[in-house]
């Protein structure tokens, strides 16, 4: 109860001066620090606490584990036969020895090698690690055998992805590899397809590229990517550009090359030619305006033309309307691989 009462008089009275700890303490004379284990001076007369910018990630999210358990992270205490890791914040995270060997080729040589008594790794000394807590915490899970963290953000899964190329985790990128397909998360990650699709082309993931092709043709074009991601980009947007011309050249009778051997749309273009260009004109028009924001042609497929006024202005004027079925003859033969 007294080491309790110490630790937490000194979190909120002061600042710990001793360099390279950014832990809080009380500032009268040579005490034990609850954060960095060693006796230290700690300097200045003011009651009013003072916070490190080193511990200000992490003060909301650790205070239990400051009070209750030390440096700990709540859910991820010392283990037997284990090392401790640290993240950029501060926060210690218990981990497995075996269980960092089995996901990382780093970690496994690191290990193997004989350990001073002082080394990181050795067990009396942690391993401070370049990542933030959220990072940490999602490998340290890994490791355990626990169940894996949400991932709410893309920012998340961008850091993850660093560290598995650092720490050498193949299953760390295959599990993000299985959340950008929204099997590994029990919730969608926000990730625009733009940025899919960047992570898909950099890391060879064909699946996850083709489902964020098909997501990026079926809304109005995103390129706002890192401007070294942008050359990532040029055979989508070819492929994006090839459809909108070859739909357009289709309205106007006037198929590509590659169309013209295609009985069925042979068959929808003369049935179209049979419709008086002066009523639908405004719906051709309307059809390659929408089709340039959605070249995927979900409004056609979905049947949202049916409700435009230019279409049912044409069909009112027409005994014999344009059938929706014929555009849909014209998509499935349009360019569909970059």
């Amino acid at each position: 109860m007294a080491g309790f009462l110490v630790s937490l008089y000194l979190y909120v009275f002061g600042t710990c001066t001793l360099r390279g700890c950014s832990c809080p303490a009380y500032t009268t004379g040579p005490v034990f620090c609850p954060r960095c284990s060693l006796k230290a001076k700690y300097s200045g007369t003011s009651r009013k606490r003072t916070i490190l910018p080193s511990s200000i990630g992490h003060l909301a999210t650790t205070m239990i584990s400051n009070l209750a358990a030390g440096d700990f992270h709540p859910d991820f205490g010392r283990v037997s036969k284990g090392i401790v890791l640290v993240s950029k914040e501060g926060v210690r995270f218990g981990a497995p020895t075996r269980g960092l060997s089995q996901i990382s080729a780093f970690f496994s040589t690191m290990l193997s090698l004989p350990q001073g008594k002082c080394a990181p790794g050795s067990g009396s000394e942690p391993v401070h690690m370049g990542e933030d807590a959220d990072t940490v915490s999602y490998i340290v899970a890994l490791a355990r055998n626990q169940s894996l963290p949400d991932l709410s953000t893309s920012s998340q899964v961008y850091a993850l992805l660093r560290a598995a190329e650092k720490y050498e985790m193949p299953v760390l990128t295959s599990i993000m590899r299985l959340a950008l397909r929204g099997g590994g998360s029990s919730r969608p990650i926000p990730f625009r397809p733009v940025e899919r699709y960047v992570l898909a082309v950099r890391y060879g993931w064909d699946d996850v590229r083709k489902e964020a092709r098909t997501a990026w043709l079926g809304a109005p074009m995103d390129l706002d990517v890192d401007n070294g991601d942008f050359a990532l980009l040029q055979k989508l947007i070819v492929l994006r550009q090839r459809r909108v011309e070859a739909f357009r050249d289709a309205l106007d009778n006037r198929p590509q090359l590659s169309m013209l051997g295609c009985d069925d749309l042979r068959h929808a273009q003369a049935r179209m030619r049979s419709f008086p260009l002066s009523i639908y004109s405004a719906v051709f028009w309307r059809l390659k305006h929408e089709f340039a924001c959605d070249s995927l042609g979900g409004f056609i497929t979905r049947g949202d033309c049916d409700k435009w006024p230019e279409w049912e202005k044409a069909k009112g004027s027409d005994p014999t309307p344009f059938p929706r079925y014929l555009l849909s003859v014209i998509l499935e033969y349009l360019p569909d691989t970059e």
